[in-house]
């Protein structure tokens, strides 16, 4: 696998760029080089003069990334003279600086947003400064599961043909839609099937007296590009525990979720096609707290985080005893480990802006639960407590069901580039307190600690 299409944009070097060369690497369905922003031979396009890029050197840039996305992914690198022969494809040859390359990179990032529809996900544009401002721009897609998508400036469906850039027929564009429609069957068939997996866990409880909440965290990779050995240690060596950082201000504190970690063990035990890894990281000694976190990871991409907690003293809030809460900062930090747990996975399947579907689900079970209209006044007293000061610090502050015996499903979420993982995680947490009928109650921002996010 090509380094370029597989490692991480911040690490991209002049190094990779030099590594085309070395290795005489060929254009194919997955990578193109352009020497310059040319607009007919022997002219160069306006950027060279004064910065402004012009609508035939834009067109091109577009319609061969999309092609890219309509077809199996892949990287067009602006920046690199290749050789041709007479019947062969073009042969990377060498570095030809782009003056002012990352102000090209801003600009296309606006061109993209502007000029293809729909969006395309996990669009990444890098630039790899090769000498003063100048050096090479790589525009990385996935294979997109919402294409087709089109230039807006030339109307162009445009796919990758072995090396060569071409307009879509008719044809080939309902069958996309098609196969579009059958991947979204795809995807709700797995997620339910995940979800009844999860309740027959749930409901592995002997002891219907007590109270009980469960959390599924699940991540499915959107395409079939993902193909790799669960099995592999320096995999599941990579897949540490992060806790969340929340700002409030100009103050930070660490999101009480971080209590869930699971104990650090090798003990990964194979399942069809995966491995799973549980552990108990709360147990009291009469046996009245129990609460369990589980891993899985299988070998098309597929990624889970579960948790079971039974009468444990985090489901009760005082003065309703009896009834069931589900702390935040859990559900939140799961959230964000998940995230973190597919971008490291995607680098090592070296499919780095494969497209994900996130989707959490909450199982609560209460003796009984109190009403949602008294848990939100209980909510609102407490913040107004706390004076809105750290308001997940303290481990017992949670989000509040209504019923007996809830199950709740949050909306999907989709990952592409890894750029995305914040701002989800904060959409996340915005979505989290408008499900319980909340608004204002998260921080200025949540980070992922030890995750290179800022």
């Amino acid at each position: 696998m090509i380094d370029i299409l597989t490692k991480p944009a911040d690490q991209l070097d002049i190094n990779d760029l030099q590594a085309l060369i070395d290795s005489r690497v060929q254009e194919d369905e997955r990578i193109e080089f352009k020497r310059d922003l040319s607009v007919k031979k022997g002219q160069k396009d306006s950027w060279y003069e004064n910065q402004k890029l012009g609508d035939k050197a834009r067109n091109v840039i577009l319609e061969k990334s999309v092609a890219f996305a309509n077809a199996f992914g892949g990287a067009l690198i602006l920046g690199i003279e290749e050789s041709k022969s007479r019947n062969g494809p073009g042969v990377a040859n060498e570095i030809s600086p782009i003056p002012h390359c990352a102000d090209l990179a801003d600009r296309l990032t606006s061109v993209f947003g502007n000029c293809v529809e729909p969006h395309i996900p996990g669009l990444e544009i890098i630039p790899i400064i090769t000498q003063d401002d100048a050096g090479a721009v790589v525009i990385r897609v996935g294979r997109s599961r919402q294409a087709p998508h089109r230039v807006i400036p030339s109307r162009v469906c445009s796919i990758r043909r072995s090396d060569r850039c071409e307009e879509m027929t008719m044809r080939e564009i309902q069958d996309l839609v098609l196969n579009l429609a059958r991947g979204t069957e795809k995807l709700d068939t797995l997620l339910n099937e995940r979800s009844k997996r999860f309740e027959e866990e749930f409901r592995g409880i002997n002891d219907w007296d007590q109270n009980a909440i469960g959390i599924r965290a699940t991540a499915a990779p959107l395409g079939d590009e993902i193909w790799f050995d669960p099995s592999h240690k320096a995999l599941r060596d990579d897949l540490a525990w992060h806790s969340v950082i929340a700002r409030s201000g100009n103050d930070y504190s660490e999101l009480s979720g971080g209590s869930l970690k699971i104990p650090s063990t090798n003990d990964w035990r194979p399942i069809l096609r995966g491995a799973r890894m549980e552990g108990y990281n709360h147990k009291s000694s009469d046996d009245s707290l129990i609460r369990k976190v589980y891993r899985e990871i299988h070998c098309n991409g597929l990624v889970e985080l579960g948790l079971t907690s039974f009468r444990s003293e985090d489901l009760f809030f005082r003065p309703y005893e009896k009834g069931g809460i589900l702390p935040a900062g859990w559900l939140i930090t799961m959230f964000a480990n998940l995230l973190a747990w597919i971008d490291r996975l995607r680098n090592h399947a070296g499919t780095p802006v494969a497209e994900y579907a996130l989707e959490l689900e909450t199982r609560i079970y209460g003796n009984p639960l109190p009403s949602l209209a008294v848990l939100r006044k209980i909510a609102d007293f407490r913040i107004r407590r706390d004076d809105h000061q750290h308001i997940f610090g303290a481990n017992n502050y949670s989000v509040l069901f209504d019923t007996s015996i809830a199950s709740t499903r949050f909306p999907r979420y989709s990952l592409g580039s890894s750029d995305e993982i914040v701002r989800i995680l904060n959409l996340f947490e915005l979505d989290l307190w408008n499900n319980v009928g909340l608004r204002d109650q998260g921080h200025d921002g949540l980070t992922i600690k030890d995750f290179g996010q800022s």
